[in-house]
């Protein structure tokens, strides 16, 4: 994690204000880290110096201008920040000093009632639910505290709203398969342990893929997609290749579209992170596909010479 320096300027009265704004800081604002603050002076001015998360620059700047605590633009970052807050108040809201409560940026705090959040997660607005997780400022604690323990719930019926959508039509399941390898490609929920939902996620996009004729060429679009699950991936290849395997002749240029198209080097990382969730028939499966592909890649190449 990077960070940034900042230092504070204030007289001895103002002193109080400056170390109980930086208190709160720490506790309204998700992640944010401040250093131990070390104090300095010159002449009558007490010099305040800490270290915060370079992430969090922006939002602290801002937070101390309005409550018309003062900083030195030690970088040019800082400096510009402070002028553009500094022309902002001036144009906008020329208040001089503005106490904690009324210091807001001039845009609208939304406002939410607990039974809109859980309306939102009943019909599976994950994006929206993973927002207002993360969003203590906007939405305060019970609601992010809510968010936080509906969540799995709402990527839960977002899954499942899409597969039951995508099965009445090819058109409409494109557009859920789509949606749920965007669910099970989300960096976030990743990055936040939800393995199981991303990969149901997922399975259910190979599913209605297998169920529609012109959506079986999307099962290589899932095998190469580098941003999902590596147990994703290769499921996509063991049911590519079980279709094939019972529709050969009529199958022809699907079979030119995967030998063209498929990432065998990228499946080669995959299957080595995947294998141990595979029965010995599946293992099998995905490994004869791979063999056959590089057999007729290796036959158009020498006819090609």
């Amino acid at each position: 994690m990077e960070f940034e320096n900042l230092t504070l300027i204030s007289n001895k009265k103002g002193l109080q204000k400056v170390k109980l704004t930086l208190q709160k800081l720490e506790k309204i604002i998700p992640n944010l880290i401040i250093s131990k603050p070390r104090y300095g002076e010159i002449r009558d001015q007490i010099l305040i110096s800490f270290r915060i998360s370079k992430d969090h620059l922006s939002i602290v700047v801002q937070k101390l201008i309005y409550n018309d605590i003062k900083i030195l633009p030690t970088t040019d970052e800082i400096k510009t920040i402070i002028e553009n807050l500094t022309n902002e108040l001036t144009s906008k809201n020329p208040i001089v000093s503005m106490g904690w409560e009324e210091a807001r940026p001039k845009v609208k705090k939304p406002t939410l009632s607990i039974s809109q959040l859980e309306e939102m997660a009943e019909e599976g607005n994950y994006e929206e639910i993973l927002k207002i997780s993360k969003d203590m400022i906007n939405y305060g604690q019970s609601l992010v505290e809510r968010a936080q323990k509906v969540l799995n719930q709402t990527i839960f019926n977002a899954i499942q709203k899409n597969y039951e959508t995508g099965q009445s039509n090819k058109i409409k399941a494109k557009e859920s398969i789509d949606n749920l390898i965007k669910i099970a490609g989300e960096p976030i929920l990743r990055s936040t342990q939800k393995t199981e939902l991303i990969k149901e996620a997922g399975n259910f996009a190979i599913e209605l893929s297998k169920n529609f004729d012109d959506l079986h060429d999307e099962l290589i679009l899932i095998a190469n997609n580098n941003k999902i699950h590596n147990l994703t991936n290769v499921k996509a290849v063991i049911a590519f290749a079980e279709l094939i395997k019972l529709n050969e002749p009529e199958s022809s240029e699907l079979i030119e579209f995967a030998v063209r198209e498929i990432n065998l080097r990228w499946l080669s990382i995959a299957l080595d992170v995947a294998q141990t969730n595979l029965s010995p028939t599946e293992l099998k499966t995905f490994n004869d596909f791979i063999e056959f592909v590089k057999t007729k890649r290796a036959g158009k190449a020498d006819s090609e010479n």
